[in-house]
């Protein structure tokens, strides 16, 4: 009777082990946890940024897409923004991409004054930009900002496990602060 309590006991811890390995695997995968028969992550970049070509527009709309895309190792989110310009002599520079904490991240894109610029109205121009974060850093915030000034702010929680991966994202924008009138009377 002895042999067969030893080999209870063995398959049990074998069960015990199995289940072990598979809740870490599980619980890894899900987290974002690097390593551990997943993609190692890198690190928050720009990969992209593209302008369109600016257009004079007399009644310019203001609108912006976001899209994710989630990985085992990186989520990628691809934003897009129209932006009106202060005067025919403006244009988008080149952006950049910051991350302020864990999971807050800048995205400024600077309007500047061109040299080479023709136009005989103040423009409107689309810009697309696809930004790199590491994977489980949920959640995550994205700051848009033109000159210094907040525009929007995205945010998003991203999952990915053996089963597949999810995204949401919002957004919550920013304007100026009502400005005081005034109006004389004669």
């Amino acid at each position: 009777m002895g042999d067969y309590s030893s080999v209870t006991v063995v398959a049990v811890f074998g069960v015990v082990l199995a289940l072990g390995v598979g809740a870490v695997f599980a619980t890894g995968a899900v987290s974002g946890v690097d390593g551990f028969f997943g993609e190692d992550s890198e690190p928050p970049e720009l990969l992209s940024f593209d302008t369109a070509a600016v257009q004079c527009i007399d009644d310019p709309i203001s609108n912006s897409s976001t899209s994710i895309m989630v990985g085992d190792a990186n989520t990628e989110i691809t934003y897009a923004r129209n932006v009106s310009l202060p005067g025919p002599a403006y244009g988008v520079g080149n952006a950049s991409f910051e991350r302020v904490n864990e999971s807050t991240y800048t995205l400024a894109v600077p309007v500047e004054e061109q040299a080479n610029s023709t136009r005989d109205c103040p423009g409107v121009v689309r810009y697309t930009a696809t930004v790199q974060i590491p994977a489980g850093e949920d959640p995550w915030n994205i700051i848009i900002k033109h000159n210094n000034r907040t525009e929007t702010t995205i945010y998003g929680n991203s999952s990915s496990t053996l089963f597949g991966g999810s995204a949401s994202a919002g957004g919550s924008a920013s304007a100026d602060p009502p400005r005081n009138q005034t109006t004389a009377s004669t």
